[in-house]
Formats: structure tokens, sequence, C-alpha cells
């Protein structure tokens, strides 16, 4: 049979044409869906992208309001007369007080010699230690007020961010206040975007730590977020890359970083979520276009057995014998288009007795 292959085999029966007529029109068809399916696949995932790059630029910006609320309850504090009066017990009352309203964890006030004057997390009077490390080296020569990276309280032991600003008395500096936050504060940020369930969040420090996270923060706050996501953040100010989350998982990445503060927040779409819809509608459609193919295949068969039924009678009846076994009539290539010997001798018979019959005879009663 291989010379069927060298000279181009092309079908031989009527089944065989109809079949193949079917599938001719239906696998092109198919892969068109498939192809207007994955483009359309392509832009809902550059949507998806796109609308996560803007809630990741958005929540930067809510972190800097409530980075700035804080500073400013320092700042009004700072203006107390009971600094000046150095009435310390009446401060801490009153620190105390703004404390409950601020969101924050603690409030220090801090001399130049790092003593610690005040600090309401810690009833009056007790004997409070220095600090052993400066965090904000800056805030009274400068009299500015300055955001602290993530860090582990020196009394408390636990994850924290500060905020500072100076007491300003005559344009210098004489002491500042501090206020401790809880990294569930930033968490609570995060929870308000309302992110689905599988998609992970994390705010970043100027360092590269992980303040707050959406999903298992008490595993991985504090710990260094991913290299590939710390030097796209060195980078550029936003965008998105692949990438793996601490835990793992294979995810498009988007991120931004605040302007103010030089923390960042990314935002993690799971790649399997991303390609789910892909597979639903690919797997549709080869299911649908697999039930098309059998459907129309079976029908192309039994209408081919349809058409070649009355072929088959003629040729049975003229008494000529197929070339070859079975049921259905077969067509041969040659110049022109040919017919059996049997059935071109039974058409041609009838032309010749009404050619020899005398002319006006008419048939027999």
């Amino acid at each position: 049979m291989w010379w069927r292959w060298r000279q181009g085999w092309q079908p031989t029966t009527i089944q065989a044409r109809t079949q193949l007529l079917v599938v001719a029109c239906i696998v092109p068809a198919c892969l068109l869906a498939v192809l207007v399916s994955y483009l359309s696949y392509e832009r809902e995932r550059d949507a998806v992208v796109n609308a996560t790059v803007q809630t990741a630029r958005s929540t930067p910006c809510v972190m800097e309001r409530e980075l700035a609320t804080s500073i400013a309850v320092l700042q009004a504090l700072s203006t107390s007369s009971r600094i000046d009066d150095n009435d310390l017990r009446r401060f801490h009352e009153r620190a105390t007080q703004t404390m409950r309203f601020s969101g924050g964890d603690n409030i220090l006030l801090v001399d130049p010699q790092l003593r610690v004057l005040v600090s309401v997390a810690t009833p009056f009077g007790e004997p409070l230690p220095p600090l052993r490390h400066d965090l904000f080296p800056r805030v009274m020569p400068t009299g500015q007020p300055a955001v602290s990276d993530y860090f582990v309280g020196q009394v408390s032991k636990r994850g924290q961010v500060a905020v500072a600003v100076p007491v300003m008395r005559g344009g210098k500096a004489v002491a500042r206040l501090e206020m401790l936050i809880s990294p569930a504060r930033f968490s609570q940020i995060l929870e308000r975007q309302g992110l689905p369930a599988g998609w992970t969040a994390a705010v970043i420090d100027n360092q590269g730590v992980v303040v707050a996270r959406n999903r298992g923060a008490e595993a991985f706050v504090g710990k260094p977020a991913v290299a590939a996501l710390q030097a796209q953040i060195k980078q550029r100010s936003e965008g998105s890359f692949h990438g793996f989350t601490l835990d793992g998982i294979d995810v498009t990445a988007c991120f931004s970083r605040s302007s103010a503060y030089g923390w960042a927040v990314a935002v993690g779409v799971p790649e399997a979520e991303l390609y789910a819809k892909l597979r639903r509608t690919l797997l549709l459609y080869a299911s649908g276009s697999l039930l098309l193919l059998v459907v129309g295949l079976v029908l192309a068969r039994r209408i081919g057995q349809r058409i070649a039924q009355p072929i088959q009678a003629l040729i049975a009846g003229s008494g000529h014998r197929p070339r070859r076994r079975g049921d259905d009539c077969h067509l041969t290539r040659a110049r022109g288009r040919r017919v059996g010997p049997g059935l071109a001798a039974r058409t041609a018979a009838p032309a010749r007795a009404r050619a020899g019959a005398p002319a006006g005879r008419g048939f027999a009663a």
C-alpha cells in the first residue's frame, strides 16, 4: 500500500469522502473558536493585572494617610504645656487618653540622651530602661517627623513599627515623641481592600522586610520578602512580574512603592486562578468539538450509505462485481469520471433497444 502514500492518498468511498468533508468543516471552526477564546483570555488577564496594579497603587495611599494621622496626633500632643512644666504625671494621663483614640500600641517621650521619660504602656513611676537602639537619629537634628522600618520592641519583644516627631521649643528640639504601631493595623488595611481569598498581599518596608500580610502573617511577618520582589521594588516604583510568594505559590505579582515613606505593597494573583478560566473554556471547546465530530462522522457515514445503496443496486443488477470487497461503492481515479463497465452496459442497452425498434410500433398489449 506504500504507493498510495507516494501518489497522495485520497478517499475512494462515498462514506469516506463525506466524513472527510465533516472533518474539514468542524476542525477549522473549532481551531478558530480556541484562538478567539485564547485572545479573550489574554485581554481578561491584562485587565486583571491592571486592576491589581491599581489596587497595589491605592493601598500605599491608605497607609500614608494612617501614618500621617499618627504623626499629626503626636504633633498635637507635643505642644502640651505639661512637657514645659515637667509635669510628667499629667502628661502620662494626657498621652494615655490620646492613645485610646489613635490606634497605636504605645506612646513614648524620649529626651536627647535616649532616656524614656514617659511610656503609656507602663504605669507611671515604674523605672524605664533607656533605648538601646536609636531608630530615629535624624528626627531631633532635622526637626522632621519620620517613620521606622519593622523592628522587634525592646520591652514587648513583638514586631512593631514606629513614627516619631520632635518636641520643638524655641525652634530647637528638646525631646521627641514616638508612637509604636502593631503590624496588625496594616494587616487590617490589606483586609479592607476586599481581595479574593486565594490572593496574597503584603506590605514591604524600606529594608525589604514583610511588615504585614493578609495570609500566614504569623509565619512570614518580620521575614525578608523574596529576592525577586525586592529587586523589582528597587528598580521601579510599580509594575508586575511573574514570581513566587514566600510560601511557594506561583503568582503574577503586582506592586507599587510609596513615594513618601518608601514602603511598598505587593499583591500576588495565583497563576492557577488566572489559567483556570482558560482551562475550563478549552475543556468545554474540546468536549464540544469531539462530540460534534463524532456525531458528524456518524451522520456522514449514514448519509454515505444512503447515497451508495442505489448505486450498489445498479451495479448488482448489471452483474458486475466491484473491484474490492466492501459494502460501499468505490470510486476510481482516472481522467474524467468512470463508471463500472456493467453499469455502463446496463444504461446503454435501453438506448440501443429504442434505436433499433421500428417507427410507430407501440407496446404489446
